[in-house]
C-alpha cells in the first residue's frame, strides 16, 4: 500500500480534489481537519477539537536533518517519548515537497532529503507539553496536530467508539 499525504491551506486543498478524485479509482480518500505549524509557531499550537482528549502530531522532516548530533527523527521520537506519548511511528517517504522544494529518494544516493513523518498519539496535556521541546530541538519544525478519538491502545478499550448521527439521524456510512 502507498500513502499520500497532503498539508495545505483548505482552498488549496479543495481545489486539487477534482484531480485526486480522477487519479485515484481505487483506494482511500480521506479529509482531515488540522492545524499547521512551522517555527516557532510550534512551540504555542494548539490542537483542534476531537472527541475526547487525545491528540495526534505529526512531525515533518527530511531523512538527513540533524538533531544534537543524530537524526533529527530519532530525536522527535525520543522527546516524544520522554513526554509519555502513547505511540509514535517514523514514515520515510520517497518523494515529496517540503516548503516549497521537491525531495525525492533516488536508488543510489544517501537520500538525506527524503521526506520522513513522524505520528504519535497521545493525550493533548502531553502533546502539548512536547511541543516546545520539539521545537528547541528541530530545525526549522514542521508538525500538524488535530484532536482524534483514540479507542484501544494494547488491547484495552480507553473510550467506546462514538456514536454520531447523520443529519437525516441514520448512523454515517464512513468514518
Amino acid at each position: 500500500p502507498l500513502l499520500a499525504v497532503a498539508v495545505d491551506q483548505r482552498a488549496r486543498i479543495e481545489s486539487v480534489l477534482d484531480d485526486v478524485d480522477a487519479i485515484i479509482a481505487q483506494g482511500l480518500v480521506t479529509l482531515e481537519y488540522a492545524r499547521l505549524a512551522t517555527d516557532e509557531d510550534v512551540a504555542e499550537a494548539t490542537f483542534t477539537e476531537g472527541v475526547g482528549p487525545v491528540g495526534k502530531l505529526t512531525v515533518y522532516c527530511g531523512r538527513g536533518e540533524r538533531s544534537n548530533g543524530r537524526p533529527a527523527f530519532q530525536e522527535a521520537v525520543d522527546v516524544l517519548r520522554r513526554h509519555g506519548a502513547a505511540g509514535a511511528i517514523v514514515l520515510m517517504g520517497v518523494d515529496g515537497v517540503m516548503r516549497g522544494r521537491r525531495r525525492e529518494a533516488r536508488l543510489f544516493a544517501a537520500n538525506a532529503d527524503s521526506p520522513m513523518m513522524i505520528v504519535s498519539v497521545g493525550s493533548v496535556e502531553i502533546l502539548r507539553e512536547a511541543l516546545p521541546a520539539l521545537q528547541a530541538s528541530l530545525q526549522n519544525p514542521v508538525v500538524t496536530i488535530e484532536g482524534i478519538a483514540q479507542l484501544k491502545h494494547d488491547g484495552e478499550l480507553l473510550t467506546p467508539l462514538p456514536r454520531w448521527e447523520a443529519d437525516d439521524g441514520d448512523e454515517p456510512d464512513v468514518w
